[in-house]
Protein backbone atom coordinates (compact mmCIF):
# COMPACT_ATOMS: atom_id res chain seq x y z
CA UNK A 1 0.00 0.00 0.00
CA UNK A 2 2.83 2.74 0.93
CA UNK A 3 4.57 1.68 -2.55
CA UNK A 4 1.38 2.57 -4.27
CA UNK A 5 0.83 6.15 -2.20
CA UNK A 6 4.35 6.63 -2.74
CA UNK A 7 4.14 6.12 -6.64
CA UNK A 8 0.86 7.95 -6.59
CA UNK A 9 2.25 11.32 -4.80
CA UNK A 10 5.07 11.42 -7.11
CA UNK A 11 2.97 11.87 -9.95
CA UNK A 12 0.38 14.37 -7.99
CA UNK A 13 0.62 17.97 -8.12
CA UNK A 14 1.16 19.12 -4.74
CA UNK A 15 -1.35 22.13 -4.39
CA UNK A 16 0.42 25.43 -3.52
CA UNK A 17 0.12 29.10 -4.57
CA UNK A 18 0.65 30.72 -7.96
CA UNK A 19 4.71 30.65 -8.97
CA UNK A 20 5.96 31.78 -11.73
CA UNK A 21 6.83 28.98 -14.10
CA UNK A 22 10.26 27.08 -14.47
CA UNK A 23 11.23 27.22 -18.03
CA UNK A 24 13.38 24.44 -19.69
CA UNK A 25 16.13 26.96 -19.26
CA UNK A 26 15.71 27.17 -15.18
CA UNK A 27 14.49 24.49 -13.78
CA UNK A 28 13.42 24.85 -9.65
CA UNK A 29 11.73 22.97 -6.68
CA UNK A 30 8.74 20.73 -8.02
CA UNK A 31 6.07 21.93 -10.06
CA UNK A 32 3.56 23.31 -7.27
CA UNK A 33 5.42 22.79 -4.57
CA UNK A 34 6.70 25.86 -2.66
CA UNK A 35 8.99 27.77 -3.71
CA UNK A 36 12.17 28.16 -1.38
CA UNK A 37 12.98 31.77 -0.61
CA UNK A 38 15.63 33.42 -2.29
CA UNK A 39 19.31 32.52 -1.89
CA UNK A 40 20.93 33.82 1.35
CA UNK A 41 24.65 36.05 1.34
CA UNK A 42 26.19 32.64 1.28
CA UNK A 43 23.87 31.20 -1.74
CA UNK A 44 21.90 28.66 0.72
CA UNK A 45 18.19 27.75 -0.38
CA UNK A 46 16.03 26.70 2.44
CA UNK A 47 12.84 23.97 1.56
CA UNK A 48 10.01 22.41 3.95
CA UNK A 49 9.86 23.72 7.30
CA UNK A 50 12.05 25.60 9.58
CA UNK A 51 14.86 23.48 11.15
CA UNK A 52 14.15 22.81 14.26
CA UNK A 53 18.54 21.34 15.49
CA UNK A 54 20.32 24.35 15.95
CA UNK A 55 23.48 22.56 13.50
CA UNK A 56 24.78 19.80 11.60
CA UNK A 57 26.16 17.30 14.24
CA UNK A 58 26.35 14.79 11.34
CA UNK A 59 28.68 14.39 8.22
CA UNK A 60 27.02 11.70 5.89
CA UNK A 61 30.23 9.89 6.19
CA UNK A 62 29.48 9.42 9.93
CA UNK A 63 25.27 8.62 9.40
CA UNK A 64 26.49 5.93 6.03
CA UNK A 65 29.42 4.18 8.50
CA UNK A 66 26.38 3.11 11.01
CA UNK A 67 22.97 4.27 9.76
CA UNK A 68 21.37 1.39 11.73
CA UNK A 69 21.93 2.91 15.06
CA UNK A 70 20.14 6.21 14.17
CA UNK A 71 16.97 4.43 12.80
CA UNK A 72 13.87 6.34 14.15
CA UNK A 73 15.99 9.52 15.32
CA UNK A 74 15.65 13.23 14.31
CA UNK A 75 18.97 13.98 12.94
CA UNK A 76 20.28 16.98 11.42
CA UNK A 77 22.68 15.79 8.61
CA UNK A 78 25.83 17.71 5.50
CA UNK A 79 26.70 16.26 2.59
CA UNK A 80 27.56 16.23 -1.21
CA UNK A 81 24.45 15.70 -3.28
CA UNK A 82 24.86 12.80 -5.76
CA UNK A 83 21.63 13.06 -7.02
CA UNK A 84 17.49 14.66 -7.37
CA UNK A 85 14.41 13.77 -8.97
CA UNK A 86 14.05 15.34 -12.25
CA UNK A 87 10.17 15.36 -12.32
CA UNK A 88 9.55 16.88 -9.02
CA UNK A 89 12.32 17.34 -6.69
CA UNK A 90 10.79 15.13 -4.43
CA UNK A 91 13.54 13.28 -3.40
CA UNK A 92 17.19 13.38 -3.66
CA UNK A 93 20.27 11.45 -2.88
CA UNK A 94 23.17 12.23 -0.47
CA UNK A 95 26.41 11.14 -0.77
CA UNK A 96 30.03 10.05 0.76
CA UNK A 97 32.03 8.75 -2.17
CA UNK A 98 30.02 6.01 -3.44
CA UNK A 99 28.38 5.27 -0.48
CA UNK A 100 24.34 7.47 -0.54
CA UNK A 101 21.45 7.51 1.14
CA UNK A 102 18.40 8.46 -0.50
CA UNK A 103 16.54 11.92 1.30
CA UNK A 104 12.76 11.80 0.51
CA UNK A 105 10.86 15.06 1.18
CA UNK A 106 8.10 14.53 3.84
CA UNK A 107 4.96 13.74 2.59
CA UNK A 108 5.65 14.75 -0.80
CA UNK A 109 5.08 18.34 1.08
CA UNK A 110 8.29 20.53 -1.10
CA UNK A 111 10.33 20.02 -3.33
CA UNK A 112 13.94 20.93 -4.00
CA UNK A 113 15.91 22.84 -7.15
CA UNK A 114 16.29 20.19 -9.35
CA UNK A 115 19.68 21.03 -10.39
CA UNK A 116 21.73 20.83 -7.29
CA UNK A 117 23.19 17.73 -8.12
CA UNK A 118 26.87 17.90 -6.89
CA UNK A 119 25.90 21.18 -4.41
CA UNK A 120 25.83 20.92 -0.91
CA UNK A 121 23.00 20.08 1.31
CA UNK A 122 21.81 20.40 5.28
CA UNK A 123 19.21 18.14 5.49
CA UNK A 124 16.98 17.25 8.81
CA UNK A 125 14.88 14.43 9.12
CA UNK A 126 13.96 10.96 10.67
CA UNK A 127 16.15 8.06 9.53
CA UNK A 128 14.08 5.28 8.43
CA UNK A 129 15.07 1.53 6.80
CA UNK A 130 12.87 -0.21 4.82
CA UNK A 131 13.00 -3.12 2.06
CA UNK A 132 13.98 -2.40 -1.07
CA UNK A 133 10.69 -2.74 -4.04
CA UNK A 134 12.23 -3.46 -7.29
CA UNK A 135 9.53 -1.84 -8.42
CA UNK A 136 9.69 1.64 -6.26
CA UNK A 137 13.25 1.11 -7.15
CA UNK A 138 12.78 1.27 -10.84
CA UNK A 139 10.10 3.87 -10.57
CA UNK A 140 12.96 5.72 -8.42
CA UNK A 141 15.42 5.03 -11.53
CA UNK A 142 13.03 6.42 -14.26
CA UNK A 143 13.00 9.80 -12.28
CA UNK A 144 17.29 9.99 -11.49
CA UNK A 145 19.58 11.88 -13.54
CA UNK A 146 22.31 9.73 -12.13
CA UNK A 147 20.39 6.73 -11.56
CA UNK A 148 24.26 4.63 -11.19
CA UNK A 149 23.66 6.63 -7.66
CA UNK A 150 20.78 4.77 -6.51
CA UNK A 151 21.55 3.58 -3.37
CA UNK A 152 18.60 0.91 -3.62
CA UNK A 153 21.53 -0.72 -6.60
CA UNK A 154 21.91 -4.40 -5.35
CA UNK A 155 20.63 -3.91 -1.28
CA UNK A 156 17.72 -5.43 -0.16
CA UNK A 157 17.63 -3.10 2.64
CA UNK A 158 18.12 0.51 2.47
CA UNK A 159 18.01 3.73 5.22
CA UNK A 160 16.61 6.71 4.20
CA UNK A 161 16.06 9.99 5.72
CA UNK A 162 12.29 11.66 5.47
CA UNK A 163 13.17 15.08 5.52
CA UNK A 164 11.41 18.06 7.52
CA UNK A 165 13.58 21.33 6.30
CA UNK A 166 16.69 21.14 3.90
CA UNK A 167 18.81 23.87 2.76
CA UNK A 168 20.84 23.05 -0.70
CA UNK A 169 23.78 24.85 -1.87
CA UNK A 170 24.47 24.49 -6.17
CA UNK A 171 28.10 23.78 -7.07
CA UNK A 172 29.68 26.83 -8.05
Amino acid sequence: MLLIVALIACTQEVAAPEAPPVTAATPGPAEGAPEAAGADADGWRTYGTPFQLEAPTLTASTLLDAPAQYVGQRVRVTGEVADVCQKKGCWMVVADGERTMRVNMKDHGFGVDRQSTNGQADIEGIVTQRAVDPEHAAHLASEAQHPERMPESGKDVVFEIEAHSVRVKRAS
